[in-house]
This record gives C-alpha cells, structure tokens and sequence, in this order.
C-alpha cells in the first residue's frame, strides 16, 4: 500500500507492520498485521530475520516474515 511520507516529502509504498503485543510472539503479531493492515490472510509465514533499524537511538528490534499464498479475508 502506498503511504505519504512527510520526512521524505513523497508518496512510498509499505509493507505492514506493527509492534507485538503483550502475550503475542512475533508471528502471532505477523499474521494480525498482515490482516489489520491489507485485509488479507495468508497459508504460509517464512521468517526472514530480525533487525535494529535504529541501534544508536532505539532498541526497536523488527522481525521480517515473507506471506506465502496470501488471499483475501473478506
């Protein structure tokens, strides 16, 4: 989905993301995002990695999943 971006002054496409909630591992909070954000629900999740994106100012730490045979919900 494309997404204005203030700090870039554009229009950018993203992918959708989150953060897990409490009780919720990262794959759980995956599959939610991927459903609250696009509509769509998928058969397979493949975990990519993780990473700090911005180590000298947060310790977010952000997951990555590839959605395999994705498909519409609704």
């Amino acid at each position: 989905n494309q997404e204005y971006r203030h700090p870039v002054g554009k229009w950018i496409y993203g992918c959708p993301g989150g953060t897990v909630d409490e009780l919720e591992n990262p794959l759980q909070a995956a599959k939610r995002e991927l459903l609250e954000e696009s509509g769509y629900t998928a058969q397979k999740f493949i975990y990519l990695g993780t990473s700090y994106p911005f180590p000298g100012r947060s310790p977010q730490k952000t997951h990555y999943f590839l959605a395999k045979e994705a498909v519409s919900y609704y």
